[in-house]
């Protein structure tokens, strides 16, 4: 919701907590990954690469797959910060394709928005826009409404939205019967989806 602070207060606590029970595995309870992120968007950027390197050497102990995506996608955000825009790109990718490797998709989306981000910093503004588009999909898709934001952000600062102002096929047929005046769950069940992707397509139109 914004509260940076607040998050980051929480998730030293979890992360001290979790170290103090002896819970150090990043895919378990991924707190100090969630920790890296609030401290990214809080612009703490010298704190968030600290805790990249706990991340990083966690996972090179665990050797588990969770890990070695978690370090790829927090070492792609401090490139980002650093403006080390060509490294950003080529670790933000191997991110993405980690945690699809391992049946992740919301947290391959979240790396899709990063990849997003990056290109529309490096002006390349069409692949920005794809990929963004894609992560929102794929978060309508999985029910993870509160990363929508987080794309509607990017999207704003690409500015021109070109083409992403058109509905998409399902977004048009979801408004199509709502306007004949089927309830949302009757437009689900039509679909063969849920009333809460039907909602989310509706925040979307």
């Amino acid at each position: 919701d914004g509260d940076h602070r607040l998050a980051i207060d929480k998730l030293s606590s979890a992360v001290a907590l979790l170290d103090g029970c002896g819970v150090r595995d990043l895919g378990a309870l991924p707190a100090r990954p969630e920790l890296f992120d609030a401290l990214m968007q809080a612009g703490e950027l010298d704190e968030a690469e600290r805790v990249a390197f706990e991340i990083a050497e966690l996972a090179e102990r665990s050797g588990r797959p969770r890990g070695a995506a978690e370090t790829l996608r927090s070492r792609a955000h401090i490139a980002a910060g650093r403006r080390r825009l060509d490294e950003a790109t080529e670790l933000a990718g191997a991110a993405m394709d980690a945690f699809a490797g391992i049946g992740l998709p919301v947290e391959r989306a979240r790396a899709m928005v990063l990849v997003g981000s990056i290109a529309r910093r490096s002006r390349r503004r069409a692949e920005a826009r794809e990929h963004l588009e894609q992560a929102n999909a794929e978060f309508v898709r999985c029910g993870a409404l509160g990363f929508l934001p987080l794309v509607r952000n990017e999207l704003e600062r690409l500015g021109d939205r070109g083409d992403a102002a058109a509905l998409t096929n399902t977004e048009r047929k979801i408004a199509e019967l709502v306007a004949e005046g089927l309830t949302n769950a009757e437009v689900a069940a039509q679909l063969y989806v849920s009333a809460r992707t039907v909602e989310a397509h509706l925040t979307q139109i």
